[in-house]
């Protein structure tokens, strides 16, 4: 089997009894990590932050330059990059998905049967 197969074969059946866990808290209503309201709004947040990600790490890069830096300053400037991500990625959400969706969005018809 190739390596990086193999990598990805032994962390299958953590990450299967992880889903398999969260999900039978969550149709048993009981406590979950995944619950909370942090994690909610990370999760909310997800797909803007996704979005922006690339465009703010090229973007310092760009105002960088080509300079190497030791590994404390490059792990502040990840740290920083996601910081302003994630905080980017909550304006997006807040100020343009969530408008969007109130105004196009509609609601669907509760199934019957």
């Amino acid at each position: 089997m190739p390596y990086l197969y193999g990598q990805r074969a032994v962390m299958i059946l953590p990450i299967v009894l992880l889903i398999a866990a969260a999900a039978s808290a969550d149709i048993k209503g009981g406590p979950s990590l995944f619950r909370n309201r942090t994690m909610v709004w990370l999760g909310e947040v997800s797909f803007a932050f996704y979005l922006l990600h690339y465009i703010t790490m090229c973007s310092l890069r760009w105002a960088l330059g080509e300079e190497m830096y030791s590994l404390p300053v490059t792990l502040a400037l990840l740290a920083g990059v996601g910081v302003v991500t994630l905080l980017m990625s909550w304006g997006l959400f807040a100020w343009v998905k969530n408008p969007l969706v109130r105004r196009f969005g509609r609601s669907r018809p509760a199934k019957t049967g």
